[in-house]
């Protein structure tokens, strides 16, 4: 008769990663927050990346030049309703939002996510932000 085979060891358990604070970027030049629900910060990190990629405004010395842009994240992640809330002066808007329909789409929301999507507001900087 056989010897008994050991029982192997225990799967090792994963831990938690929690929710941190993410550092700042010195370069960030858009910040992106849901107007209504909860998007994880983990999420809105991937989008704001995801849309700073194609973000190309032209060099700016003046400070302090912003656009703020309303649009809808739709459950697959697709990017609709771009609304310009607040601009800079002359055609400088146009960069934002050449930077939303050139991204397109972002991850699909998560599952339970309970909405079928969610509205954002993102804002843009022109300048670029100091080194704190």
């Amino acid at each position: 008769k056989p010897p008994p085979r050991p029982t192997p060891p225990p799967s090792p358990k994963v831990p938690e990663i929690p929710d941190v604070p993410i550092p700042e970027n010195p370069d960030k030049k858009v910040e992106i927050k849901a107007l209504v629900g909860n998007l994880s910060q983990t999420y809105l990190l991937i989008a704001e990346r995801k849309i700073q990629r194609n973000f190309r405004p032209p060099h700016i010395t003046q400070r302090g030049l912003f656009c703020k842009v309303r649009f809808t994240i739709l459950r697959n992640g697709s990017i609709t309703g771009i609304r310009i809330l607040e601009g800079p002066p002359g055609a400088l808007d146009r960069y934002a939002v050449e930077a939303l329909k050139k991204t397109g789409r972002l991850p699909p929301l998560y599952e339970d996510f309970k909405e079928n999507e969610i509205q954002v507001v993102i804002t843009f900087q022109y300048d670029r932000p100091r080194a704190q």
